[in-house]
């Protein structure tokens, strides 16, 4: 089951929860290994590795729980059987994931980390996952590093790049531990990724100089910090930078060469002031609460450093572009307005060019004209003459561009190179954006009708009691739902159900209305005067009935304090049967639901 169906049961079993006060337990196992085989194997093999993975969970639980993939390497399951016997089934699906040792004849080591937490921990499901991950993020820092790996957004980062834990004793960094290191640490460092993580670095170096790792500490205070080393094992002085990290305790460490002669100095001279600008967007992208903010000011930074005349973020949707986020030069008009919107053929074949190329530099806009002439002939009507589009992914798709405009080839800074690291940094802030908004959504709507959530209602009647507010209630049950599922199906009832609602949101306004479960609403109209909301009851009644599918038993009851809505709401609610009873009296019995 996907993400998004493994919320709609959480939503299911939270109802019941309420309704019935059966409980539920959330059960998160994650084998992060799965990252690093999709890296080493590619998609293909971590897909079978996945699928041997979920076969094993399948084998530990009965048919009746309910299993979804998270992403990557997680799994949730949702368990509703006795609690008993909970401690020993999570040990034997520990030990039948770690039974998995070769897949497609190829060798792995497997290990889960398991959180879970019960429905009636948390007031809505998502918290009960929050819970969960956070038991689950806990139990791996007990135990071992080994299977702590970053994203993979810093697999392919072209830096040296080390997340580590310092060791703290008597407020000196004694040692570091190693949670991850990518491709580039390992090739500088001539050791491998099994030779360091979880390992602590003076046992791997035991002859290194620890004096830098000092900086560490204000690192993990929220400080950015640097200075230079002698690395003995590789014969090179090694610039260092250590930022903060988002795991407690712990900082990021990047890594470039600086010797002494001339030209390597001079080399090192233009890769630190653009390792420089990439750290500084980094935290800038990292720390900005609000992700247009970060990528506005991560822009205008970009615009001190290497001069172009507009930086702007082509977004991919299918076969149109959009162009969003732009940033002008000071004296430079913006071109949102000619390139809001255009089809993907124009920029099509730059897709081509990634196969060999990182990134699509173009240092003369005429070359354009042997590939695109209509890409060419527009470039030439917007005065570019030169431009850089580096890619941005999302779980390997091509979803977009980080675009620079007549730049300025600058010999302090790597423009390409410090482009496409902060791809890597924008895209990945661009995927966690999204991802929040439709979890949020999820968890926030219901996805039938569009109306507000049980959540949300709760939410909303709990931010109501903390004020004082005219507010009015409407409590609307659909009508012969029972009938409609028995004679014309559940799709004539879902129709209904989406009908009856959209009449609601016709009279009382879509953001006000909230699905209470089943076939039941409750609009909350805050700040609505009594005049106002008269006006509102003659209009729902006049229409109840009339229009197909809208027949509704409803309650009003106006409130003159919010404070006191508790009591206005079983009031609704009073009236509301009242009227349901009403109705069955006037139709005949044996279409009762």
């Amino acid at each position: 089951m996907n993400s998004r169906g493994i919320l709609l049961a959480l939503f299911g079993m939270e109802n019941e929860l309420h309704d019935y006060n059966s409980d539920y337990t959330v059960i998160l196992c994650e084998v992060s290994a799965v990252t690093l085989l999709r890296r080493e194997y590619g998609l293909a093999f971590s897909d079978k590795v996945l699928k041997e993975i979920a076969k094993r969970i399948k084998s530990v639980f009965t048919p009746m729980t309910t299993l979804g993939r998270l992403q990557s390497g997680r799994f949730i399951i949702c368990y509703r059987d006795s609690n008993d016997r909970l401690s020993k089934i999570l040990q034997k699906l520990k030990d039948e994931i770690c039974k998995i040792k070769e897949v497609d004849s190829h060798k792995c080591s497997l290990n889960a980390d398991i959180g879970i937490a019960k429905g009636s921990e948390a007031s809505n499901s998502q918290k009960v996952i929050e819970l969960a991950s956070k038991r689950m993020k806990s139990s791996q820092g007990r135990t071992s590093y080994k299977n702590v790996h970053s994203n993979d957004l810093y697999s392919d980062l072209p830096l040296p790049y080390a997340l580590i834990h310092p060791v703290i004793e008597d407020d000196k960094v004694v040692d570091l531990q190693y949670l991850y290191v990518n491709s580039k640490y390992c090739e500088i460092s001539g050791k491998s990724m099994d030779d360091m993580v979880g390992r602590n670095y003076r046992e791997i170096f035991p002859n290194a100089d620890v004096q830098w790792i000092q900086f560490t500490k204000k690192a993990c205070l929220g400080e950015v910090t640097s200075g230079r080393v002698f690395a003995d094992t590789i014969h090179h002085w090694l610039q260092f930078y250590c930022s903060p990290a988002s795991k407690p305790g712990c900082c990021s460490v990047m890594f470039t060469i600086f010797d002494e002669d001339k030209k390597s100095y001079d080399k090192l001279t233009k890769g630190k002031a653009t390792d420089d600008c990439i750290i500084r967007i980094a935290r800038t992208l990292n720390i900005e609460p609000n992700i247009n903010t970060g990528i506005t000011k991560s822009f205008e930074y970009l615009g001190r450093v290497i001069h172009p005349d507009r930086l702007f973020i082509f977004d991919i949707d299918g076969w149109s572009v959009c162009m969003s986020l732009e940033w002008s030069r000071k004296g430079v008009d913006s071109h949102v307005i000619h390139r809001r919107k255009f089809d993907y053929s124009f920029i099509s074949y730059w897709e081509k060019i990634l196969f060999n190329e990182s990134s699509i530099v173009v240092h003369d806009t005429e070359v354009v004209s042997e590939f695109s002439p209509k890409l060419y002939g527009f470039l030439k009507k917007l005065k570019i003459s030169n431009f850089i589009a580096t890619p941005l992914y999302n779980e390997g798709k091509l979803v977009g561009y980080l675009v620079a405009e007549n730049y300025r080839a600058d010999e302090l800074v790597d423009t390409r190179r410090l482009l496409e690291t902060v791809s890597y940094f924008i895209a990945d802030r661009k995927a966690l954006n999204d991802s929040l908004d439709k979890l949020k959504m999820l968890s926030s709507h219901d996805s039938l009708t569009g109306a507000g959530s049980r959540n949300a209602l709760f939410e909303k009647i709990g931010e109501l009691r903390k004020v004082s507010c005219m507010v009015g209630l409407v409590f609307a049950d659909l009508n012969g739902l029972k009938v409609i599922n028995d004679n014309n199906g559940h799709a004539a009832g879902d129709e209904a159900i989406r009908a009856a609602a959209n009449m609601l949101f016709r009279f009382c306004g879509k953001k006000n209305v909230y699905r209470n479960g089943g076939d039941e609403f409750v609009a909350v109209l805050p700040n609505m005067s009594l005049g106002a909301f008269e006006q509102v009851r003659e209009n729902l009644n006049e229409a109840n009935g009339i229009e197909k599918g809208s027949s509704l038993s409803i309650g009003f009851e106006w409130c003159d304090d919010s404070k006191k809505i508790e009591d206005a709401m079983k009031s609704a609610d009073k009236k509301m049967y009242v009227n349901k009873a009403e109705y069955y009296r006037k139709h005949d019995r044996r279409h009762r639901e």
